[in-house]
């Protein structure tokens, strides 16, 4: 039970920023909430962008929250309630947005408490249990983040430090390029590798999903999907799948970004936000069976 793990007083990190209609901001796998930094300074220059009360919670092992315990199962399931906990005090729907794993996470938030949410964005959501039983192209892709992550866990195991750094740069390079792990500093390595542990977890939990694409058909929250052009194709894949699955989804891909957009592209990414949530709530809705694209630049 979730109660066992976070007893009373466990520690739970979640920046709670300035005031009026509530956002959740969930980062990515072995990140914390400074993933949102640049976004939010952003919001915060725009002269249309309405007062909002921020909130970016730490998932487990992340920030200033506790490690998830050696040894117990963790699912998707697990750190949805993290996240519900985190903002429980928000007596009205909120606005979610996750990026990769934390998309995954804010995908199943919607499925699990679809009446919390006024909307949902998730950016390269990295929900990989879409890509079983969903085609021939799915299940190549799925077959390869699959020899991706096993790779990763094999060597976040070993006794050997070198070894474990070596399992972060695997991980590093997948979703940013050939070269990029190189490039970072020794002692910003070190760091990173660090949380392997955590990358390891989350991938355990991805995969031992069993959501299927089909269990998406009937969640009714207007959600707004980004992907980038020059991301791993299974990101890419998923981001195509959940567009034609789910009743009120749009879709905007950026021709010029990879995975890590919300660093990467977070001006970009402010905007389009901004603007689709702008949009969303003026207008309400999208009808069930809408689907349209939105422009990269909006």
């Amino acid at each position: 039970m979730i109660d066992d793990v976070m007893p009373a007083g466990f520690s739970i990190g979640c920046a709670d920023d300035g005031s009026g209609r509530p956002l959740v901001l969930v980062h990515c796998s072995g990140a914390d909430r400074h993933l949102w930094t640049k976004t939010m300074e952003t919001w915060a220059a725009m002269d249309n962008m309405p007062s909002r009360r921020i909130l970016r919670p730490e998932l487990f092992g992340c920030g200033k929250t506790a490690a998830w315990p050696a040894g117990r199962i963790f699912t998707l399931d697990h750190a949805v309630e993290l996240v519900s906990r985190a903002v429980g005090d928000l007596d009205e729907p909120f606005d979610l947005v996750g990026h990769s794993f934390g998309g995954a996470v804010a995908l199943h938030f919607a499925q699990r408490m679809p009446d919390r949410l006024r909307s949902l964005t998730v950016i390269e959501p990295t929900y990989f249990s879409l890509l079983r039983d969903a085609g021939i192209v799915e299940a190549v892709l799925f077959d390869q983040i699959a020899s991706v992550a096993q790779i990763i866990l094999q060597g976040a195991a070993s006794d050997s430090d070198s070894t474990r750094r070596h399992a972060m740069g695997v991980f590093v390079d997948y979703w940013n390029g050939a070269g990029k792990w190189a490039a970072i500093p020794p002692e910003t390595q070190k760091t990173m590798a660090a949380m392997v542990h955590v990358v390891t977890q989350d991938f355990t939990a991805l995969f031992s999903e069993p959501t299927r694409l089909a269990d998406l058909c009937d969640l009714h929250v207007p959600t707004l999907i980004i992907n980038g052009l020059r991301s791993p194709e299974p990101a890419q894949q998923i981001a195509a799948l959940l567009e034609k699955t789910l009743p009120q989804a749009e879709r905007c891909t950026m021709p010029d970004a990879g995975h890590m957009i919300p660093i990467s592209h977070a001006k970009q990414l402010a905007g389009l936000i901004a603007t689709w949530q702008r949009r969303h709530n003026a207008s309400g809705a999208p009808a069930p069976t809408a689907r349209r694209r939105v422009a990269a630049g909006a």
